[in-house]
C-alpha cells in the first residue's frame, strides 16, 4: 500500500502543504507517524520542498500510511487529505465525536518500537555510575569518545584538589539482565591524567566535562570481541518546551543498578537555562542525561526540591562550551 505511484505522491503532497500548513506542524506529524526528527530526513527550505523529502523518506521505509494518520490526527477536518486517504482505501474514515480512539496526550504521540527500544538501548551503553573510592556517588554519560559529563557537584571533591584522580572511576553497563535476577558488574574506566576538560560551579551549570582513559566509546560494550562499539550520546539544543512534554532519565538512584524514570515537563517554573519536571530521582541520579520521549538529549539533571525536579539544559552547556571554543575537544 506504500508503493503509490508517482502521480499519488504528487496528490498527496499537495494535500499535505494544504492540511499541515507550517514547518512546526510538519515536524510534529513527522515525528508522531514516522517517529524520527523533520531535521534527519528533510533540508531546511520551503514547505513543498520539505513535504516532498517526508514523503519520499516514509515511501522507501513504508511509513506512507502512517503519515497520513497522523497528517488527519493533525488536522481531522481537512476534506482533501481526508478524501484523498480514503480514496485510495489505505485508512478508515477517521472517528466521529465518540468513538473510542483519541489522541488524549498530543505531546506525546506515537513511538515506533523497534526504533524507540534501539535508541534506548545505544543510550544505556553510554551511562555510567561515578564512584569514588569504590562507593556509587552520581551518574554520568559519555558524550564523546572519551569526554564524560556529570555534575559539579558530583566531583566537586576532585575539583578543588581534595582527592587524587585516581580515586574517581566511571562503571558502565551496570545493570539487571532481562531475567530480572542477573546483575552485570560491568567495566570501569579510570580518568585520563589528562582529565580536566571544562567546569562550571553549582551556582552556574553544575557540570563537569573530564576525559576517561582508554576512550571508552570506541571501546566494544563490555571489552567483548563480538560486542559493538559503546559509542556516546549527543547532546541537542532543546529549549524548554511551553507544553508537558514526556522526559525520560536513566540514572543510578541511590547507586543503585541503572533504572528509569519518567515524567512530564513543569511549566509552570520558568528559569533560564533550567527545565522542570516531576521523574523521580533520589540522591545518586545527579549528573544523568534527560531525554525527550524520542530519546533525544536534552538536558543533564542536576537538583531537586520538594515538588520538582531540576535540568540543565544542554542549549545552555553547549553555547558555553562554544564561547570557551572546547566543543571540539568533546570530539577527541
Amino acid at each position: 500500500m506504500d508503493e503509490l505511484n508517482p502521480r499519488q505522491r504528487a496528490g498527496l503532497r499537495k494535500q499535505l502543504v494544504s492540511a499541515v500548513t507550517s514547518q512546526k506542524a510538519l515536524r510534529e506529524v513527522v515525528e508522531y507517524g514516522a517517529g524520527t526528527r523533520l531535521v534527519e530526513i528533510a533540508a531546511d527550505g520551503n514547505l513543498t520542498d520539505m513535504v516532498y523529502d517526508v514523503v519520499e523518506w516514509c515511501r522507501s521505509r513504508g511509513y506512507l500510511l502512517r503519515l497520513m494518520e497522523a497528517a488527519r490526527q493533525y488536522n481531522p477536518t481537512h476534506p482533501g487529505l481526508r478524501e484523498f486517504v480514503e480514496a485510495l482505501g489505505m485508512a478508515p474514515a477517521v472517528p466521529k465525536a465518540g468513538a473510542p480512539e483519541r489522541i488524549l496526550l498530543k505531546q506525546a504521540g506515537f513511538q515506533d518500537v523497534e526504533v524507540w527500544r534501539t535508541r534506548m538501548c545505544l543510550a544505556e551503553q553510554a551511562i555510567c555510575r561515578v564512584e569514588i573510592d569504590g562507593e556509587g556517588v552520581g551518574t554520568g554519560f559519555l558524550i564523546g569518545p572519551s569526554a564524560m559529563i556529570t555534575n559539579y557537584h558530583v566531583l566537586e571533591e576532585l575539583l578543588g584538589g581534595d582527592i587524587e584522580a585516581g580515586a574517581v572511576a566511571c562503571r558502565f553497563d551496570h545493570k539487571y539482565l532481562a531475567d530480572g535476577r542477573t546483575l552485570a558488574a560491568g567495566v570501569t574506566f579510570a580518568l585520563d591524567d589528562d582529565w580536566r576538560i571544562d567546569a562550571s560551579p553549582v551556582d552556574e551549570l553544575d557540570y563537569a566535562l573530564v576525559r576517561l582513559a582508554e576512550v571508552p566509546g570506541e571501546c566494544t560494550v563490555g571489552n567483548l570481541d563480538a560486542a559493538p562499539e559503546r559509542g556516546w550520546l549527543t547532546p541537542c539544543a532543546w529549549p524548554a518546551p511551553a507544553t508537558p512534554e514526556p522526559v525520560i532519565i536513566l540514572q543510578h538512584a541511590m547507586a543503585r543498578p541503572m533504572q528509569l524514570g519518567m515524567g512530564s515537563v513543569l511549566t509552570e517554573r520558568q528559569e533560564s537555562g533550567r527545565v522542570f519536571y516531576n521523574a523521580n530521582t533520589e540522591p545518586g541520579s545527579s549528573g544523568s542525561p534527560c531525554f525527550a520521549l524520542d530519546w533525544r538529549l536534552v538536558a543533564l539533571h542536576h537538583w531537586g526540591a520538594p515538588t520538582w525536579n531540576r535540568g540543565v539544559l544542554f542549549e545552555a552547556i553547549l553555547a558555553r562550551l562554544a564561547a570557551r571554543d572546547l566543543a571540539g575537544a568533546i570530539k577527541e
